[in-house]
């Protein structure tokens, strides 16, 4: 079993390829889905139905490129996967558990993971994530959503000098990742003080 953190996923999602604001999503979704397990594979469906890994990709083999049945089950192919059938389906609609909100009351820490990561490189977040456990590979210890991943992103991200840890308490005070935009008042002159005039008409 291997339960990551939020902040895990985050690196994953963000990774593999997604915007941070589609990467909200894309986190909040797994906790539905997979309770945030890696290794979790769907009981008691036929293999066409069966979800595999965070994002319960199905069936194990639709996606080949990304890895087969238990490679499916390492976070970054899991990821992969689970973005090339979002990108094709245009959106969330293969996941059930987003049709049905089921993902919504979890945005809030998806926000706070995201936000935590967002800075760092795609090398550096594959860097942090490429042994995560999974079948196949290098196994982490188990980490669980109450294990602080901070100290993590912040040696890797030491020459930023930005510490994830000061990121992650600024993200739960604000709403969104977006910053709030307020247009500029725009004041039209008064067509009398114009230079140029618009002819006059003359009547025959």
């Amino acid at each position: 079993m291997a339960v990551l953190s939020w902040e895990q996923v985050a690196a994953v999602a963000i990774a593999v390829g997604w915007h941070p604001a589609d990467a909200v999503i894309a986190v909040s979704i797994t906790e539905p889905e997979s309770s945030r397990n890696a290794t979790v594979i769907q009981q008691g469906q036929p293999y066409a139905t069966t979800g595999w890994g965070l994002w319960q990709i199905t069936p194990g083999d639709s996606v080949p490129r990304f890895g087969i049945d238990r490679r499916l089950l390492k976070p970054l192919n899991n990821g992969g996967a689970a973005h090339w059938k979002w990108a094709q389906a245009g959106g969330w609609t293969p996941w059930t558990t987003w049709v049905n909100g089921l993902n919504r009351p979890f945005i809030g820490d998806a926000e706070r993971a995201v936000a935590a990561v967002a800075h760092l490189s795609r090398k550096q977040l594959r860097q942090l994530v490429k042994d995560l456990g999974g079948p196949g590979g290098p196994t982490s210890p188990q980490v669980t959503s109450s294990e602080d991943w901070s100290p993590q992103v912040a040696h890797t991200s030491r020459h930023f000098g930005v510490s994830a840890r000061h990121l992650v308490g600024y993200a739960a005070g604000v709403s969104g990742l977006e910053p709030k935009f307020t247009p500029p008042a725009v004041h039209l002159p008064d067509p009398a003080t114009l230079l140029w005039q618009p002819p006059r008409r003359h009547r025959p």
